[in-house]
């Protein structure tokens, strides 16, 4: 595609990523097996394996997964070291992935933006039809590229990040999940794993403001319990300036999971058409029209925790000032006193 074309030439905004030598790769795969939710199977493929496995060829592959069974997705986790900026796997498992997956364009585009998500077209020489791949990242931990597969109509992904937000990520497929065949299955996984890490940081923030509030006695709070922070006014100058650039980003996740989420619907509304892999397999296996209203209603619940979450990071956000300011007043008090004693004495 032209702007991806462009945008790879000129705008390379993640730096560039060394590979490692490691075989082994980490997928998932997404079952229904006569039930209404779905299962995620979890393994490691060698080297060796990974062309049958990519060419859904499983005698070729040693697979926990029990058949009979409805296959609706397979995930590639790419493993990122960030203190040495490389991906584990080697360069050429990494571009086989790819080109099976068709995502060539999507890992293209995804290395020429911060954040955000976005729709890849390419025209399909085969038929004349206009493909879409789909790009979300967060830089600089997470990027999951994905599409779906013209002919076995699987979804299809690749996700780059670290091993502590893979875990995470492969704990939220695990919850087992009504609506797993559907294309923005996995931009509300994103969603609802950047909310809740916007809950753990400022969990965290929280802990440290109150400790400093504590200190500086600049507060209206009753019966406080924490602990006065420790430091000289160094300390808890750098440290509530450090609680403000947390907090910031934490503001600047809201409005990214904002974004995904009315992506979500839009993409949803204009496709009244579901591809979807749920035959009636089972009595117990919802309909495409269902489960793509269960997502809805999920995306919709999602967007009313941001919302709360807004609110309270903007409230937490005035506390910090007061806090900045507390400590910058007592810092030039004790300046000032000590210029006195020096000038007096």
């Amino acid at each position: 595609m032209d702007t991806v074309r462009y945008l790879n030439a000129k705008n390379q905004l993640w730096a560039k990523t060394s590979f490692g030598s490691c075989n082994d790769i980490p997928v998932s795969e997404i079952w229904y097996r006569g039930e209404a939710r779905s299962q995620t199977e979890h393994r490691t493929i060698h080297r060796k394996s990974i062309r049958g496995w990519l060419a859904n060829d499983y005698n070729s592959v040693t697979t926990k997964a029990q058949m009979p069974g409805l296959l609706v997705a397979k995930i590639v986790w790419i493993n990122k070291d960030f203190a040495k900026n490389q991906f584990l796997p080697t360069a050429d498992i990494l571009y086989e992935i790819l080109l099976a997956f068709g995502l060539n364009s999507a890992y293209t585009y995804s290395r020429t933006a911060f954040a955000g998500i976005a729709s890849i077209p390419c025209h399909d020489a085969d038929t004349a039809e206009i493909l879409h791949a789909y790009s979300f990242c967060y830089h600089p931990k997470l990027t999951l590229i994905w599409s779906r597969h013209k002919t076995t109509n699987l979804i299809q992904a690749v996700c780059f990040s670290g091993e502590e937000q893979m875990s995470q990520f492969k704990q939220i497929l695990d919850c087992g999940w009504q609506f797993a065949d559907q294309d923005m299955m996995l931009a509300f996984l994103c969603s609802l794993l950047l909310s809740t890490e916007v809950d753990l940081t400022e969990c965290a923030i929280k802990d440290e403001v109150r400790g400093v509030e504590a200190r500086t006695g600049y507060h209206r709070w009753e019966n406080r319990r924490e602990h006065p922070a420790e430091g000289d006014l160094a300390d808890l100058s750098a440290k509530i300036s450090g609680c403000a650039t947390k907090m910031a980003s934490c503001t600047r996740k809201l409005k990214v999971i904002r974004e995904l989420n009315s992506f979500i619907v839009d993409q949803i509304q204009d496709k009244p058409v579901v591809h979807s892999l749920l035959v009636p397999i089972s009595p117990g296996i919802s309909s495409s029209t269902t489960s793509k209203i269960l997502l809805l209603e999920n995306v919709k619940l999602v967007e009313s925790r941001v919302t709360m979450q807004n609110i309270d990071t903007e409230f937490f956000l005035n506390r910090i000032e007061s806090q900045l300011r507390a400590v910058s007043s007592q810092s030039i008090n004790t300046s000032y006193s000590i210029l006195s004693n020096t000038l007096f004495c």
